[in-house]
């Protein structure tokens, strides 16, 4: 659906300017149609495929022991497998150092073994890891040695890998002669070896080699060789990338409308943010070019398309999270696509001198213009000046006028008081007998009205503070049946998950029993049956361990009372959490699924918490989320696909968490109430009012953070928690 959407909006700048205008206001962008992978895969293609060994590769202590034991036992084979596990491992949790080092132990296995083809594929894996170090020259020296040793062992069949890995150094280095060389080799290399879809790959990276040097015939001749084999095979990213070039081809000749027509095939298949841009750019063209040639109504349509993209564009890098992958990956991207799009200037003398006259002509009206309005501006000013300063005049001949007549006064008053002053002495005297007879009165009469006042605000305490415990007593009620309310929502949750490794538990229990009966055989491999037993009870402990973890978490969950803060992994907490509310919703609702979208800074440190009172505030924003696009879908449908995504990053010292749907949103004017207690949009006896309030104060006032939330009715509500991380 997401593609559709997009598709739409590309769609809207192809189409004739009276369809444009009318269908202008009913364009959206959904952010979630421009969600980009943030995994960085560049120059992975071409590494060839390295079987990992065994089932339990991806288990970091299990491959750390097996490689012990097998250096332990000059065991070279085993060592060289499980050294290039660990190496991956640490490679996907980027310790690149860590990733190097054990790469190297394979290696030296590799060479123990007198192995060169495993040597060799080790080398270039090593110098991959290099280049994603952006250490470019230790990468072509583990590459150019790779090559060597397989071209002087006649191992023929990676050399077309080694030459694109050299090929993709030299192209990072902006080497273009060299890398165009040996991608050229690896061309051939492929082709030879029937290798369809990498002959395809290093076909576009010929082609963007030839738009660098203006080449535009060889380059369209290799991406339609690509684009032949990739809609053969149906390989959508592949054929988005063929069209983006093609795209920029044609942008190169000066054809805007095949340009865009492109640009719109490519968005058609994959849905990159930098093909959007270059789309924005091209209508940009669209409306320059009929602004100057006097098709103002065109122009004005093609206006109101490339307004419209570029605040879709606008507020999907507002959306987005950047790691620094993620952002080296668009740097490098927008450089590439930059060198491609220069080209040398084809227009005559005569058009460029009439272009700059028409350019010319309106860049001077526009300046007379500007000029005519600060002339305006500057007038309104002097005038405004000069009534200030007639303000400022008048204002001091009052003062001076009526300190003038406060001097008259006080001269009249002097003599009025000498003539009155014996006078008013006799006056005085008497009001002041009578005023303190009134005094005397008053204050009796006070102090009779206070004595009986006392014991109406002793009765009327008392009353108050009996009324003030049972508050109290009521919201801690309120509060507990919010708190079960929550743990009850995650009981179905837990089960599921703790469902599986009891499973695990019971089949290898079973397994067990048989192997310990095969035991009593006389004629049974009893080493073998014994690795077995104890390969199964390693099994049952682990999953054991799993189910006590997951009960360990529910406990954290429900205790009450105040923990102090401990460190603690959010990634880790929020990856459970949301796993356990979805089930717990699926619980309640067979049919309802939803798209978990996972953005985790890896490199965020832990952070100072009270776990419990953290993990309640997620799991209340995760059901909410839950709620609130299970509400949309039963009320569009299949033809809606409900999506929660999650992510973290870390701005300055503080720990950063965004929880986003596309449900049902909130109306704006009940968006400043929702974390006020009691206030709930849910039916009667679905909600109580408290969830919101609770999370704000453990957010706000027990952690020193901030919780706010944005949303659009009908679109998306997101939710950003922000923590101190010391």
């Amino acid at each position: 659906m997401f593609r559709k959407i997009l598709l739409t909006i590309f769609l809207f700048a192809l189409i004739s300017p009276c369809i444009v205008a009318q269908e202008v206001d009913s364009l959206k962008v959904d952010l979630f149609s421009l969600y980009e992978n943030a995994s960085d895969q560049e120059g992975m293609f071409y590494l060839p495929q390295v079987r990992r060994g065994g089932p339990l590769a991806h288990n970091k202590t299990i491959n750390e022991k097996r490689l012990q034991a097998a250096l332990k036992n000059n065991n070279y084979r085993v060592a060289s497998l499980t050294a290039i596990n660990m190496a991956w491992i640490e490679l996907e949790n980027d310790n690149i150092d860590k990733s190097i080092s054990y790469f190297k132990t394979a290696l030296g296995a590799r060479n123990e073994m007198e192995d060169p083809l495993g040597a060799a594929i080790i080398k270039l894996q090593l110098g991959f890891v290099h280049y994603r170090k952006l250490e470019y020259i230790e990468a072509m020296q583990y590459f150019e040695e790779a090559l060597n040793q397989l071209e002087s062992n006649r191992l023929t069949r990676p050399i077309p890998a080694a030459q694109a890995l050299i090929a993709q150094t030299f192209l990072v280095q902006k080497d273009f002669e060299n890398a165009n060389s040996h991608y050229l080799k690896a061309y051939n290399g492929f082709s030879d070896a029937g290798d369809k879809k990498a002959q395809a790959r290093i076909g576009i990276q010929l082609a963007e080699l030839a738009l660098r040097k203006q080449d535009t015939k060889l380059a369209e001749k290799y991406l339609r060789a690509s684009l032949t084999y990739f809609e053969k095979v149906k390989d959508k990213n592949g054929t988005a990338l063929v069209y983006r070039d093609l795209g920029i081809l044609a942008h190169k000749e000066g054809n805007y409308d095949e340009a865009i027509k492109n640009y719109r095939k490519s968005l058609s298949y994959s849905n990159q943010l930098s093909v959007a841009k270059l789309l924005k750019e091209t209508i940009l063209k669209q409306v320059t070019i009929n602004s100057v040639n006097g098709n103002h109504a065109a122009s004005n349509d093609w206006n109101i398309a490339y307004l419209q993209l570029r605040d879709s564009i606008d507020q999907v890098e507002r959306s987005r999270t950047l790691s620094s992958q993620m952002m080296r990956r668009d740097l490098m991207e927008k450089e590439s696509i930059d060198e491609m799009m220069r080209k040398e200037k084809t227009i005559s003398y005569q058009q460029l001198s009439t272009q700059e006259l028409v350019k010319n002509r309106d860049l001077v009206e526009a300046e007379i213009d500007r000029l005519e309005k600060e002339k305006i501006i500057e007038e309104l000013n002097t005038a405004k000046r000069i009534s200030d300063q007639s303000n400022m005049e008048r204002e001091e001949r009052i003062r001076q006028l009526t300190k003038e007549k406060a001097l008259q006064d006080l001269a009249l008053s002097q003599k009025e008081l000498e003539v009155s002053r014996q006078e008013n002495f006799r006056k005085t005297l008497i009001i002041g007998i009578i005023s303190v007879l009134v005094i005397a009165i008053l204050l009796y009469a006070r102090y009779r009205a206070q004595k009986k006042s006392h014991g109406q605000l002793n009765t009327a305490y008392k009353e108050l503070s009996e009324t003030h415990h049972k508050l109290v007593a009521t919201q801690e009620q309120l509060v507990h049946a919010q708190k079960m309310a929550s743990l009850g929502q995650l009981t179905a949750g837990i089960a599921h998950e703790i469902q599986n490794p009891l499973n695990f538990v019971n089949n290898f229990s079973e397994l067990s029993i048989e192997l310990i009966d095969e035991l009593k055989d006389p004629g049974a491999d009893q080493k073998e049956i014994l690795a077995d037993l104890k390969t199964n009870l390693e099994k049952i402990n682990t999953h054991g361990k799993r189910a006590d973890k997951i009960v360990k978490g529910m406990l954290i969950h429900s205790r009450n009372g105040q923990e102090e803060k401990q460190p603690a992994d959010l990634n880790k907490m929020i990856d459970e959490l949301v796993d356990l509310s979805y089930h717990g919703n699926r619980s309640r609702d067979n049919s309802f699924t939803a798209e978990i979208i996972r953005n985790f800074d890896q490199q965020l440190p832990q952070v100072m918490i009270v776990t419990q009172d953290i993990s309640r505030v997620l799991i209340n924003l995760f059901n909410n989320a839950f709620y609130a696009v299970g509400q949309r879908a039963h009320k569009e449908g299949s033809s809606f696909k409900a999506t929660v995504g999650v992510s973290t990053r870390r701005e300055n010292n503080r720990a950063i968490v965004k929880i986003r749907d596309n449900g049902t949103g909130i109306p704006p004017e009940i968006v400043k109430q929702i974390f006020d207690p009691f206030f709930t949009t849910k039916p009667a006896g679905e909600g109580t009012g408290l969830g919101l309030s609770l999370s704000y104060d453990i957010i706000v006032k027990g952690h020193d953070g901030n919780l706010t939330v944005t949303s659009e009715l009908g679109v998306f509500t997101e939710f950003v928690i922000e923590l101190p991380i010391s």
